[in-house]
């Protein structure tokens, strides 16, 4: 067991990929809830570990490349719009093939008066026209806890139901059951179900799943979990247990929890279920600095009636940033390094370097190098591998934002599509209209804060126009075509 450092390379290892659709959760509990039940602090002040996070402003548009030998190849691109309330409407996803960006995917929400999400519609791009995929469908009770998930599959002329999450909740709005189904032969069939119970101040104190057998009839039970508090709302005891609800539960394993004064965990109890007895098996103890951060941890084995140090995490701080994290194991009489992950910062920058220790030296693993503008908004995350005693180049992601009143650009008010060749370009854009204008227009350029910062005339019957755009400056650019009362928008990138 790795303690935090396990933590730690976890979120080291997440790509900034975000997912959009998250279903009803089919666990008990989140990592993150967790760790709180078990009374783990950030470790990582300072810093802004997730990728998928964004400061001050709404994200626009970003891009993926991948290192290829000599030079940076984009892969797609992602365009994000809002609505009035600054809810996610639609995500346009877009590929490049031959130099061209080209329409691959697009994702479409719709909310309820309460901004509650009600749908996802997702569609992929297939010659001149959208074409329908998957939606999830989803409802609410009057709290607004999220009590259905449909998925349905779009089938030629119809939508096909597939999968559905339905979930109850108690007076207290914790979700004390969840049931996935499957669609199957014209009627829903229990696959996976959940169920959880709560004490007065909404703290979860038992809870288990379970999953239908390959064979359809029989169901396989997962571990049963039982939580115990303080009066402070500490986690003191989790019990596991196997078995079912026909047959009863038996004792497996339990972690018991001591905290300071300050509710900071510092030490955990590790028990096996042993001949109708608890036998303690290890501990792990931590220690935490006077801002409460964790900064030692140690785990060590009973062995004899005698604690045995098996692995250690060492937290090194500069201020109030996280600078080394360094994971040792113990071997006959001394501390053997393992891996450690090293912090760097340069003003708006973060990199983590993560290196294994292999044969007397640290030898590296991944590099994930972050960069933010002024507003904490993540504007870079690009990824190094370790190849040959250097650092290579591998994944940068690029992301754009801007505050332009996000109703104004909203595609969902486009009458017309447009076309932007290359996209991104650092020399010339060409814009490209599906009908002849049948009368005089006019197009727009807007930079990231809403400047108008070019306008040209479009002439009846003129169905291309050409930007020069190598002396803007980098960044996203929003084209906006106006001829009589239509509008078509669309997004450009300069590098």
């Amino acid at each position: 067991m790795k303690i935090f450092a396990l933590q730690t390379l976890i979120l080291f290892l997440l790509l900034p990929l975000v997912n959009y659709s998250q279903p009803i959760d089919e666990h008990l509990l989140s990592t993150e809830e967790e760790l709180q039940l078990s009374g783990i602090h950030n470790t990582n002040r300072g810093i802004n570990f997730s990728p998928n996070s964004v400061g001050d402003d709404l994200l626009r548009a970003s891009r993926l490349d991948k290192w290829m030998e000599d030079a940076w190849e984009s892969q797609d691109s992602v365009e994000h719009y809002y609505n009035e309330n600054d809810l996610r409407s639609e995500v346009i996803t877009r590929i490049l093939m031959d130099d061209e960006w080209v329409l691959s995917s697009r994702r479409i929400y719709e909310y309820d008066d309460n901004n509650n999400k009600t749908l996802e519609l997702d569609q992929s791009w297939n010659l001149n026209e959208w074409v329908d995929s998957l939606q999830r469908i989803y409802q609410y009770d009057g709290n607004a806890n999220r009590i259905l998930e449909l998925h349905q599959f779009w089938n030629l002329d119809e939508w096909i139901n597939n999968t559905q999450f339905i979930a109850q909740f108690d007076s207290n709005n914790n979700r004390t059951q969840n049931v996935k189904q499957s669609w199957n032969m014209g009627v829903w069939m229990d696959v996976h179900r959940i169920f959880a119970e709560y004490d007065n101040d909404s703290n979860i104190t038992s809870g288990y799943s379970m999953n239908l057998g390959s064979d359809g009839i029989t169901w396989q039970y997962h571990p049963k979990r039982l939580f115990e508090y303080d009066q402070n709302g500490n986690l003191i005891h989790r019990i596991s247990q196997f078995g079912d609800d026909i047959n009863g539960w038996d004792n497996a394993h339990r972690f018991s929890y001591e905290y300071d004064d300050n509710g900071n965990n510092v030490l955990r109890f590790s028990y096996n279920w042993l001949d109708e007895d608890w036998r303690l098996s290890s501990r792990f103890i931590y220690e935490y600095d006077t801002d409460n951060i964790l900064v030692y941890g140690l785990e060590q084995d009973l062995e004899n009636d005698e604690w045995i140090d098996k692995a250690q995490d060492i937290y090194i701080y500069d201020g109030d940033n996280l600078i080394t994290l360094k994971h040792q194991e113990w071997h006959f009489y001394e501390w053997v390094n393992n891996f450690e992950v090293l912090y760097e910062y340069d003003d708006n920058r973060v990199s983590r370097e993560a290196r294994n220790w292999i044969n007397g030296e640290w030898v590296g693993i991944q590099k994930r190098i972050s960069e933010y503008d002024d507003n904490n908004n993540l504007v870079l995350y690009f990824i190094q591998d370790w190849v040959d005693d250097e650092w290579v180049d591998s994944l940068r992601f690029i992301y754009y934002y801007d505050i332009v009143s996000s109703s104004l650009f909203n595609p969902g008010i486009q009458d017309f599509t447009l076309h932007v060749y290359p996209n991104p370009t650092n020399n010339i854009a060409t814009i490209h209209l599906n009908d002849d204008p049948l009368t005089q227009g006019k197009l727009q350029v807007f930079n990231n804060v809403g400047q108008l910062i070019m306008t040209q005339v479009i002439a009846k019957g003129e169905h291309k126009k050409e930007l020069q755009v190598e002396e803007l400056p980098k960044g996203l650019y929003t084209i906006s075509i106006e001829i009589g009362s239509k509008r078509g928008i669309s997004n450009l990138f300069v590098y």
